[in-house]
């Protein structure tokens, strides 16, 4: 099949930004259900016209991990952020619940071993609140059909909502594009409603950026694999001086869970087909639009080889 015609792509960025613009946002359910579609995409989709059945389930698991770190007290207050027009955002309540049942809730990762009952209602959350009224604009509209949901008709069958055609590769695209727009939509709703939170922090690092301490302690298990040297220039390394990278650039996908620091060398064979999936989606975008890759010391060139790599 082939992509998605310019028009097409050019009408999708428009009726996103339209969304943005002028859709009905009481909470901020809907800034992260239009992320969490994005990575789904990128994590399952394709790059041409088919449809993409989405599980409500894989949405559910997305909220638990945009959600992990809301619920903490923010800096120079006494309370969680308010996320909503009314009282507390129920989704923090069953986040808040999930990191009281885990033992570990500030690994980056802690959510993806949640149990089952967790990730239940975190799916219930999401299928009430925001999957049937994210494309609202204006009155709401019962008709699953109705032109305005241009990204799914709003009905569930077998647990999975269904990207129109050409949709899961618009936001696999667009990615960077519709989150950086959700996300500054995101922070200005929680400035909004928390006057009080003044300045001085970094309210976007708070609510979107990763704590990389569980990827750092794999350290001294990635220095035995390189035999004590630097991956890239081969000098030695000792623990207390070395720095954890990313297979997948974070830049472009944040991925937070330790597969990722050790898929590339084989080390942990779980979760190896997602991150492969994300990693040939990032490293097609990069070349596609001709970003140059680091070789050594100042040599950059065109991205090439990397298809047989990640094969």
């Amino acid at each position: 099949m082939t992509a998605p015609s310019a028009q097409f792509q050019l009408e999708f960025i428009e009726r996103v930004q339209r969304l943005l613009d002028s859709g009905n946002f009481v909470a901020t359910y809907k800034y992260a259900l239009l992320i969490s579609l994005c990575n789904v995409a990128v994590e399952q989709g394709f790059d041409d016209e088919r449809e993409q059945a989405v599980a409500v389930r894989d949405l559910g698991e997305q909220f638990l991990r945009l959600y992990w770190t809301h619920v903490r007290i923010y800096p120079g207050t006494e309370e969680q952020l308010r996320q909503n027009s009314g009282g507390p955002a129920a989704i923090l309540t069953t986040v808040a619940n999930a990191r009281r049942a885990t033992a570990h809730p500030d690994r980056s990762d802690a959510y993806r071993s949640l149990p089952e009952s967790i990730l239940r209602e975190a799916t219930r959350r999401v299928r009430q609140m925001p999957l049937m009224k994210l494309q609202t604009i204006g009155r709401e509209k019962h008709d699953p059909d109705h032109p305005d949901n241009f990204l799914y008709p709003t009905q569930v069958h077998g647990g999975c909502i269904v990207l129109r055609p050409g949709v899961s590769a618009c936001l696999r695209r667009f990615r960077s594009l519709i989150v950086s727009s959700a996300q500054a939509g995101w922070a200005d709703y929680v400035r909004r409603h928390n006057p009080e939170l003044g300045v001085g922090y970094d309210l976007e690092e708070f609510l979107f950026g990763s704590n990389r301490t569980a990827v750092h302690a794999l350290a001294p298990l990635l220095l035995d694999l390189q035999k004590g040297r630097c991956f890239y220039t081969g000098r030695p390394l000792e623990v207390a001086d070395s720095h954890v990278d990313h297979f997948i650039p974070w830049a472009k996908f944040p991925i937070d869970s330790q597969h990722d620091a050790l898929v590339a060398v084989g080390a942990v064979p779980a979760d190896t087909d997602r991150m492969l999936s994300i990693a040939r989606f990032t490293y097609a975008q990069a070349a596609r639009i001709g970003t140059l890759g680091w070789l050594r010391g100042r040599d950059m060139q065109a991205l090439r080889g990397y298809e047989a790599l990640l094969a």
